[in-house]
């Protein structure tokens, strides 16, 4: 009536798929660099394009000034 016990087995996940594992890692830390990248990006564009506006609103303002100047408004 007494059952034999087996032997006990370990299973190793990592087994077989250390190459799958470091590539998973490897996305993930290009994926990181890619979003720093673009935001980056993002950031310098709307940096410029905000100062462009201050400069045609710094130009526009001169005109404005100049042609009250001389139609003689002040």
């Amino acid at each position: 009536m007494n059952d034999n016990c087996t032997i006990a087995h370990t299973f190793d996940y990592f087994k077989g798929s250390e190459v799958s594992y470091a590539l998973s890692f490897l996305a993930v830390g290009i994926f990181a660099i890619i979003c720093i990248v673009v935001l980056r990006y993002l950031v310098e564009r709307k940096l410029t394009a905000s100062d462009n506006l201050r400069k045609d609103n710094t130009r526009q303002k001169r005109m404005t000034l100049s042609e009250d100047i001389t139609l003689g408004k002040h």
